[in-house]
């Protein structure tokens, strides 16, 4: 299909993969995989399921329970994000879905007035003594080419919000945000990977929030929210194939960060 228009509308599935000349998005539509990953305490990242559940991680670490249940770690690939976002481990309650998979291949204008998202599931929150909560699932991935980009939209793969019970769950990851252009007027800071909200009385993880990268193919500018990493797995092998001459090494003219604390790691 050469056009798609999403008018009043709204897209959700685990896997969305949309290829066309012309997609544009309305303010009051969007195109979802928010808690379609992983189920409940499955998936590479998936949290301890405990006496409380621990919070899933995918493109940030999971955070532990208060009973330090502990968390799932990080997989994938920051520069080509194509795996679901893992779930939140089981205790008397349930984990948070994993968020799902979005593929936009869009060969001309990608214009994004609603929502993009992959958020990952909340932890159910339980009532009374000695009943212990699961832990949020993890953010999922948003993977996008185009050649311009637009709208007063934003991209999202926010890790779920903990279990509120007698034990608290851990928070869910971010997972991994990668959107290639090659001319853009959108404001690119309201997107985000970042951890999920904390609710009760359970702790943060200075690792949870995902990796959001914008990617200007043209002039070789990546703009960065709050952590990138760079590391073997980390080559983008699909539509941009961007890469150095040796395969091992990134080359940039610019890195932008979104925030003051954003933090680089290669390895």
């Amino acid at each position: 299909q050469t056009n798609m228009t999403f008018v009043t509308s709204r897209l959700h599935a685990q896997m969305i993969n949309i290829t066309t000349q012309y997609l544009s998005v309305d303010s009051s539509s969007s195109i979802e995989t928010t808690a379609r990953g992983y189920a409940s305490a499955l998936g590479p990242g998936s949290g301890t399921s405990g006496t409380a559940g621990g919070g899933a991680g995918y493109g940030g670490i999971g955070g532990r329970s208060t009973n330090s249940d502990s968390g799932g770690g990080r997989y994938g690939n920051t520069l080509e994000p194509m795996q679901l976002g893992s779930g939140g481990g089981n205790s008397n309650s349930k984990g948070g879905y994993g968020g799902g998979l979005i593929i936009l291949n869009i060969s001309a204008d990608l214009i994004v007035n609603g929502n993009i998202f992959a958020n990952g599931g909340n932890g159910i929150n339980i009532s009374g003594a000695f009943n212990r909560a699961g832990g949020g699932g993890a953010g999922g991935s948003i993977y996008v080419v185009t050649n311009n980009l637009s709208g007063s939209g934003f991209f999202q793969t926010k890790g779920g919000t903990n279990g509120d019970g007698d034990g608290d769950g851990g928070i869910g990851g971010g997972g991994r945000i990668a959107v290639y252009y090659n001319s853009t007027s959108m404001s690119l800071a309201p997107s985000n990977a970042t951890r999920g909200d904390i609710v009760g009385s359970t702790t943060t993880e200075r690792e949870a929030d995902g990796t959001m990268t914008f990617i200007d193919m043209d002039n070789y500018i990546l703009t960065i929210q709050n952590v990138i990493e760079f590391n073997a797995s980390d080559i983008s092998s699909a539509w941009p194939n961007i890469k150095s001459a040796d395969g091992s090494a990134f080359n940039f003219t610019n890195i932008t960060t979104l925030n003051k604390s954003a933090v680089i790691r290669i390895s």
